[in-house]
């Protein structure tokens, strides 16, 4: 069972080795800096929207859920450990969110970048693209119609 713990400023490090460990070869495609990626993410990163994840107690991964203008809720910064990768992890945290919004009648939306291996699962789940960047895709899946 997944649990889930507040995530804080402390954290901050950590979760940055783990997001540059789960995106290193997205970065790499893009030609992106790492140090220009750890900026974008301390300016991105929330501890009050930001959760980790447990499991026994060992530390797999971490999920970020803001608040969305347009789209109600942003997933964001949602990665797990390689040594969890493949276990259904990360596919049971995603239903659970997708659930959550569904029981909320919110819509979400993430960013993803360009040929990234997580696209098929998002779509998958139902998610569409709505937006194209120089690097990145948005995908939504809508549980109420778009404005």
């Amino acid at each position: 069972m997944i649990e889930y713990r507040d995530a804080t400023n402390d954290d901050f490090e950590r979760l940055v080795s783990l997001r540059t460990t789960a995106m290193i070869h997205d970065f790499k495609r893009h030609e992106l800096d790492l140090n220009r990626t750890k900026e974008f993410f301390r300016k991105s990163f929330k501890a009050v929207y930001t959760q980790m994840l447990y499991m026994n107690d060992d530390w797999v991964g971490c999920v970020a859920l803001h608040p969305d203008d347009e789209y109600d809720t942003e997933l964001k910064h949602y990665y797990i450990h390689a040594a969890y990768r493949g276990k259904g992890i990360g596919k049971h945290v995603l239903q659970s969110i997708i659930e959550r919004q569904r029981l909320d009648n919110k819509n979400l939306c993430l960013y993803v970048f360009k040929e990234s291996a997580a696209i098929p699962m998002y779509e998958k789940h139902g998610f569409v693209e709505v937006e194209v960047g120089d690097f990145t895709h948005r995908l939504a899946l809508w549980q109420k119609p778009p404005l």
